[in-house]
């Protein structure tokens, strides 16, 4: 069973059930009324899906299976007794549609690998087909695209370029359904409707996973962008789920997906560059508790004393459950560089003890698995820069489900800066008040109403880099004012700072 799970992890192979199948197709039919002639199923697995469609649909002329697994091949051959059913041992990547297989009236359903393409050995688009990565996005693994997606995009890419009338029902996680209605409204490709349906992936596929029944029907007639509903699935049944966000729609100016009804004049280019935190890969070695006693004890249970020279306070995602945090710092962490690609020779003389506690686990740094490590100095790190030694920092975790920024800095000690590891993100600061006014606005209920109406809770890291560089401060800067910030203070329960006489020009803290 282990090993099976492993596959299934590997290759995102979640065979659906017949019985979850049947769900999905009597929906098609019952509630959306969808009774097609013909059906294309791009990685069909076993059957369960196609069996399912035989004993629902009634109209069926022609059932295409496309299958790389020769073994599902075979299984699905003898589970579905269908003489106008074919199945085809091949990768859909390598299966060219020809007009004999798109046709009006075709519904195209099934559950695609639910695994991007750093984990697939085979099955896998052309390099270059959906994404146009170089440098640093390809190299820090942004162009792990998933095969669900671009699955699903080469199917629709068959369609639109023959104006054929087709319905997509598809399973797959949340995230890939949001990327695919972009796609859809970024192509202008006319729909009727776009419906994600949210699926329990637990009780379905045993798999911890926040996923969907994408559902889209097409209609090139429409030229207009559509809205994208979202919904409970549950027995064939959709309920609406949020009353606030109940429909998806794309930005046409950013091509962002945003929650439809929201107000988005904060939707721009941040003049601010947000970072990451540090990244070292060995918390047991590079992060410590400090003892009474002056020494310290990493996450190993060892002992150990260096100098304070390069040990900086740490502070985690986890941490951040405070508005401000300048103090009683619990964890602390070794800083080995000021720069990207600084040789860290300079150590052994500056600071021997450290140097040698770092060469007694030499052989833990060489094998560290990530390649952003490759020919580098010794002991290297990343997310480093002059911003690393900021005094003042205004934090954010990427895991919380509703942001919370917070200021960081050490008030014992301004010359040991504060340090967030890669889970956090931040902007720089060396002014107390602008880095506190920052924090201030976007803790404001505009910011925070604007963040959570482009945020998704089951991302991964709901607030991304790429997220936080949306945040028009101009615009922030024009729609915020003292009072906002005095009731944000008092909603946080800081000691009140902005004063009725007290005015600030915000303006200062554009970096122009």
């Amino acid at each position: 069973m282990k090993k099976a799970k492993n596959i299934q992890k590997e290759y995102g192979d979640f065979q659906t059930p017949y019985d979850f199948a049947f769900k999905v197709c009597d929906y098609l039919k019952s509630v959306l009324n969808i009774n097609p002639k013909f059906i294309i199923e791009p990685t069909c697995g076993v059957g369960g899906f196609v069996k399912a469609s035989f004993n629902t649909f009634s109209k069926l002329e022609q059932v295409l299976g496309i299958e790389i697994n020769q073994d599902h091949c075979e299984e699905a051959k003898t589970s579905v007794d269908e003489e106008n059913f074919k199945v085809v041992n091949q990768s859909i990547f390598d299966y060219n549609f020809d007009d004999n297989d798109i046709k009006d009236d075709t519904l195209v359903i099934g559950n695609p690998p639910w695994a991007n393409n750093s984990r697939q050995e085979f099955n896998l688009p052309q390099k270059g087909d959906s994404l146009d990565l170089f440098g640093l996005e390809a190299f820090t693994g942004v162009a792990n695209y998933d095969i669900c997606e671009s699955i699903i995009e080469k199917m629709i890419d068959a369609f639109a370029s023959r104006n054929k009338v087709a319905t997509f029902a598809f399973l797959c996680k949340n995230s890939v359904a949001r990327k695919i209605f972009a796609y859809v409204c970024q192509k202008n490709i006319g729909c009727e409707y776009v419906k994600i349906l949210n699926i329990d992936a637990k009780k379905i596929f045993d798999v911890d996973a926040v996923a969907c029944l994408l559902v889209i029907k097409f209609n090139f007639n429409i030229k207009d962008p559509c809205e994208c509903e979202v919904l409970n699935f549950d027995d064939a049944h959709a309920k609406l789920i949020d009353e606030k966000y109940t429909k998806l729609r794309v930005d046409p100016e950013t091509g962002n997906v945003v929650k439809a009804g929201v107000d988005f004049t904060l939707d721009g280019k941040c003049t601010f560059e947000w970072r990451q935190g540090i990244k070292h890969d060995l918390a047991d070695i590079m992060e410590l508790t400090r003892l009474d006693s002056g020494k310290y004890k990493n996450k190993l249970g060892q002992i150990i004393e260096l100098e304070d020279d390069l040990v900086f306070p740490l502070v985690k995602s986890s941490d951040i459950k405070n508005p401000k945090i300048c103090g009683d710092f619990k964890r602390y962490v070794i800083v080995t560089q000021k720069k990207l690609r600084q040789n860290t020779s300079y150590i052994e003389k500056k600071s021997p003890k450290t140097w040698d506690y770092l060469k007694t686990n030499q052989e833990l740094f060489e094998s560290r698995k990530s390649s952003t490590y490759k020919d580098k100095p010794k002991f290297s790190m990343f997310g480093i820069g002059d911003y690393t030694y900021a005094p003042y920092k205004v934090a954010v975790s990427a895991f919380y489900k509703k942001p919370l920024f917070t200021l960081l800095y050490n008030k014992d000690n301004k010359r040991k800066p504060v340090m967030v590891d890669d889970t956090v993100y931040f902007l720089p600061f060396d002014s107390f008040c602008e880095a506190y006014a920052c924090m201030l606005m976007l803790n404001t209920d505009l910011v925070q109403d604007f963040l959570m109406s482009i945020s998704f809770e089951d991302a991964k890291r709901p607030f991304t880099k790429k997220l936080l560089q949306r945040i028009d401060f101009c615009m922030m800067i024009e729609k915020i004012f003292i009072d906002d910030l005095k009731r944000t203070e008092k909603e946080l329960g800081l000691k009140a700072i902005f004063k009725n006489e007290m005015s600030y020009d915000f303006c200062d803290l554009l970096p122009y």
